[in-house]
């Protein structure tokens, strides 16, 4: 009885040193938990009140952005089933000689510490877009949420499937005694491109372009995109330098969040006719032996 008490009290208070505590959870949940606290908090827990309201800025097709949805969501889901379920050789032993030099120049060993604070970015920056609620009317939230469902969605399938097409060896497998709690998780060779990396500038860039276009003359502009992009980059250097990912990873990872994170809502923008109707039209209107000149205006 005192051996169980023993050996329950030791493990514990293992648990209790570990800071990476979040990293015990399956690679899939982790994931799965992610992509829906970036979406759905936003895409539906705020929508209640303008649910039927049509946006100022943006048009969605009903039909089209369904499609849209349902593809990427179920994109998202069966590259992330593929990967999980996959097993991929542990190598006896990797040479860093093998690595190009520009990634070999910043390579690290495991740091459980920065890759738990990297996770804590990683969230902050796909949560950065709710600072939108704050002083944007209620009838744009259900936009804003399709847009930014089918922005991360994009990404999420898009560096899951790069993963599947280029494995690649994490740096932490390239030296001594690489951590076997992530060896158990089997993605040690999935490391290009960066998750984090993708996930965190998606927010970033669709919070910034959002932001631009509500308030384009508000002194809060470029205050909240450096923060937003801080946090995204805060990511990526947290990802490199806790061994997680190489530099060539987090760049890309980068690229594919900020391309995605622009081009959902850039898109989905109303042109200035649209949003900005003329208050006047001019009609010529021919008549027998006459022209006849019609100005209608919009009160």
């Amino acid at each position: 009885m005192n051996e169980e008490i023993g050996m329950e009290f030791f493990c514990l208070q293992n648990l209790s040193r570990d800071p990476q505590t979040l990293s015990e959870i399956p690679l899939y949940i982790r994931s799965v938990v992610v992509f829906l606290l970036g979406t759905f908090l936003l895409g539906s827990a705020l929508l209640p009140s303008g649910l039927q309201a049509e946006s100022k800025y943006f048009h969605l097709d009903p039909v089209m952005d369904s499609l849209a949805v349902g593809a990427g969501v179920t994109a998202a889901a069966t590259t992330e089933w593929i990967s999980s379920s996959l097993s991929p050789n542990l190598p006896v032993s990797l040479d860093k000689g093998s690595i190009n030099p520009f990634d070999r120049s910043m390579m690290f060993s495991y740091s459980s510490a920065l890759d738990a604070a990297s996770d804590i970015t990683q969230y902050s920056a796909i949560m950065y877009p709710l600072l939108l609620a704050i002083d944007v009317d209620a009838s744009e939230y259900w936009t804003i949420g399709v847009l930014y469902v089918e922005a991360l969605a994009i990404s999420f399938s898009v560096k899951n499937a790069l993963k599947l097409a280029f494995p690649r060896y994490r740096p932490y497998m390239y030296y001594p005694d690489p951590p076997e709690r992530l060896i158990s998780q089997k993605d040690y060779k999935d490391s290009f491109p960066s998750g984090h990396s993708t996930m965190a500038f998606t927010g970033a860039s669709f919070f910034t372009y959002l932001y631009g276009l509500y308030h384009p003359d508000s002194p809060w502009c470029i205050p909240l995109s450096v923060g937003a992009y801080g946090l995204a980059t805060a990511t990526a250097v947290l990802r490199v330098t806790s061994g997680s990912h190489f530099v060539s990873d987090v760049l890309m990872g980068a690229l594919i969040g900020s391309v995605s994170g622009f081009l959902v809502p850039y898109l989905h923008t109303k042109s200035t006719e649209e949003k900005n109707p003329s208050r006047q039209s001019v009609s010529i209107i021919p008549g027998i032996n006459t022209i006849s000149l019609m100005v209608r205006f919009r009160i």
